[in-house]
């Protein structure tokens, strides 16, 4: 059987990014999403949760805003805001982080979660945070902690027909073997990832004939495509048209017609 989970990353950024994402869950194929505890927009993203038939994640966030908990003197400035995807992976490289201030910032934003009333089906980490090797044990000890049985592991293979750069593919190794030495601590602490990832290999290079390949080629198992929907706005880089496609692509009836006719059922992490 093929089961697919379509995860809409970065729910509660902003008004934009929400609107993208409603919409990709009333009119097209995403099965679940993965809120922004931390962001502004959440209030509205976890209003539309309590109201719809989807799966509910925790993005736990690292890298971008302001923490919840204040104090983080390795992950934050002295303003409270997190210091960004480069620095933070690279503290993260050399090991000079402190797990134990990043454990208790996702304690609280799975927390913010699940005190709104909704039940969190799955974590995941903003920009992959989650699975660098600092992070993992905090993120296992608080999946535990509240009872989550599912983290995202992104393990990106299928990267048939996609042109991907030098750097991209540089990006998608590092994924890879983070991915796979966190999928080992997830199964000794009885924890589960999807059988296969996909979304990876197509940030910022989507194209409707991609996906529909991705799909037709989807195996055996559970898999996970994370997506980007939203609309444009200012002041990030990655909040321009290629969010807009993924809308498109996620809403076209024709790509529910394809997951029919390829025989895919879709579920999320809450049903399975």
């Amino acid at each position: 059987m093929k089961r697919l989970v379509v995860t809409a990353d970065d729910f509660g950024w902003s008004e934009a990014r929400n609107r993208g994402i409603i919409e990709c869950v009333e009119r097209g194929i995403v099965t679940s999403v993965s809120l922004l505890a931390n962001f502004s927009a959440a209030p509205q993203a976890m209003e539309f949760c309590r109201k719809a038939d989807v799966g509910i994640g925790v993005h736990l966030d690292l890298t971008e805003g302001r923490s919840l908990t204040g104090g983080l003197a390795t992950l934050t400035g002295s303003d409270g805001r997190f210091l960004g995807k480069a620095e933070v992976r690279d503290r993260a490289r050399k090991g000079v982080v402190d797990p134990s201030e990043a454990e208790r910032e996702m304690e609280a934003q799975v927390a913010r979660v699940i005190e709104a009333g909704l039940r969190a089906t799955h974590l995941d980490g903003h920009q992959h945070i989650h699975v660098y090797g600092p992070f993992v044990g905090p993120t296992v000890r608080v999946a535990r902690r509240f009872g989550i049985r599912w983290i995202r592991c992104p393990l990106d293979d299928d990267l048939e027909g996609i042109p991907v750069s030098a750097e991209r593919r540089a990006a998608l190794a590092e994924y890879e073997a983070l991915g796979r030495a966190a999928r080992q601590e997830l199964g000794r602490a009885g924890l589960r990832s999807a059988d296969h990832f996909r979304g990876a290999a197509l940030a910022h290079q989507l194209r409707p004939e991609a996906v529909e390949a991705m799909l037709r080629r989807l195996p055996e198992g559970i898999t996970e495509y994370m997506t980007h929907p939203g609309y444009a706005e200012s002041g990030h880089d990655f909040s321009g048209p290629p969010r807009e496609e993924e809308v498109r692509i996620l809403t076209d009836p024709g790509t529910r017609r394809l997951l029919g006719d390829g025989g895919i059922e879709l579920t999320h992490f809450g049903r399975l």
